[in-house]
């Protein structure tokens, strides 16, 4: 063969090849035309009000064909979500070739494969190892089988179960894990350890309650650190009182809080705190303060008690005896003769009034008095003069109407 023939052969070959090419161009743009002819027919007996059953052009018909082959076929899933998004436009792109009218009849058909691919993107879509994300991927999965249309893939329906179920197990287990880590993180840095023990507290094995016991004895000497320096700060301001009472009073309350504080201490269980020493050094300046206040406070209560005294005497002097107090109740009898007659009636009315007044002024001014803390002499006194003018109360009623009242007195105490 000469090669004029052979470059005829490959001139032949290229044309053969061009026109080839050309033909099948053609062709797919022959069956697109023809798919809109045919959907254009649709249309028009549509708006002509000829209702015909919808049929697909064949191209729509087979690409949807495709799609609904694949998700039917478990080995054919695109297990990526690149390849889902992929399907899910393929699918999209032959479906925005139907006019509106069609896609609303073609809705039965396309919601279960809509469905379908989005199934298949939840379960390409994996979560990261957080207990939130891992929650939040079963709370989708359950919002999608609860929305599950009919004719949608069963096979799909149980891989999305079976998905959920494996991560629902994984969830006690991202939060234990999470639990830990902030545990650790909390004991290191000495802060948020009460949420760390809050979130700890639902696990039993060795770790966790190793680190919540570590947790708990933070919180324990934070605490205890903090009512440290409130006192402190208590018994500074208390040591300023110009009132020696109420510095007293403040420093002994303070000591109370101090041994409360030294108590619980004890029991909380936390070994060689560093607050052994503030505890200690805080006892002896209470103990101190005390000591000063006590000093001063037998001196006043000494003055008081014996101010109570002068007091108590002034308040027995003023009770009368009876026979004073029944000669002025006489005097104001008009009549000489009836003031004079022993039997009259105005003196026994005179007699009954001076027995009154004598109660009142026994209650108003002896009953108040706390004989437990007379001394010896000025209780004696007391003694003295009460059974006088008691025996003064013939009448057994009046005698118990001194006995009530002197017993139900609110006695004065020393101030």
């Amino acid at each position: 063969m000469n090669k004029f023939a052979i470059a005829i052969i490959v001139i032949m070959s290229v044309v053969l090849g061009f026109m080839f090419t050309h033909l099948l161009a053609l062709e797919s743009e022959v069956r697109l035309v023809g798919d809109q002819v045919v959907m254009q027919t649709a249309t028009l007996n549509r708006s002509l009000k000829n209702i015909v059953p919808l049929v697909l052009p064949k191209g729509i018909e087979d690409e949807i064909v495709k799609v609904e082959d694949q998700l039917k076929n478990e080995s054919k899933w695109p297990k990526t979500t690149q390849g889902i998004q992929q399907l899910n436009d393929s699918l999209a792109k032959v479906v925005n070739k139907l006019p509106p009218w069609a896609q609303e009849e073609m809705l039965p058909r396309l919601l279960p494969r809509r469905w379908e691919t989005e199934a298949l993107w939840i379960l390409a879509s994996e979560p990261s190892a957080e207990a939130d994300s891992l929650s939040t991927y079963v709370s989708s999965i359950e919002s999608h089988l609860l929305n599950k249309p009919t004719d949608s893939s069963d096979a799909i329906e149980k891989s999305l179960e079976k998905k959920m179920q494996i991560t629902k197990k994984e969830i006690p287990k991202a939060e234990r894990s999470a639990a830990i880590d902030a545990a650790k993180k909390a004991i290191e840095s000495k802060k948020d350890f009460e949420v760390a023990a809050r979130q700890l507290v639902m696990y039993d094995d060795e770790e966790a309650k190793l680190l919540l016991k570590k947790l708990n004895d933070i919180s324990l000497e934070k605490s205890f650190a903090q009512e440290i320096r409130f006192v402190e700060k208590d018994l500074e301001k208390y040591e300023k009182l110009s009132d020696a009472l109420l510095r007293e009073y403040a420093i002994v309350r303070t000591n109370q809080s101090v041994m409360d504080l030294r108590l619980r201490m004890n029991f909380s269980g936390i070994k060689e705190s560093p607050l052994d020493e503030k505890i200690n050094n805080l006892e002896k300046k209470v103990a101190k303060n005390i000591k000063d206040a006590s000093g001063v406070r037998q001196l006043r209560d000494a003055e008081k008690l014996k101010q109570y005294q002068v007091w108590a005497l002034n308040e027995i002097k003023k009770v009368r005896s009876f026979k004073t107090i029944e000669e002025i109740e006489i005097n104001k009898i008009p009549g000489m003769v009836e003031r004079n007659l022993s039997s009259s009636g105005a003196r026994t009315t005179a007699n009954g009034k001076a027995r009154r007044v004598l109660i009142d002024e026994l209650v108003a001014h002896m009953a108040p008095i706390n004989q437990a803390i007379l001394e010896p002499a000025v209780s004696q006194w007391f003694g003295k003069v009460y059974q006088k003018q008691f025996s003064e109360l013939s009448n057994e009623t009046d005698q118990l109407d001194v006995v009530t009242r002197f017993a139900t007195a609110i006695k004065r105490a020393v101030e």
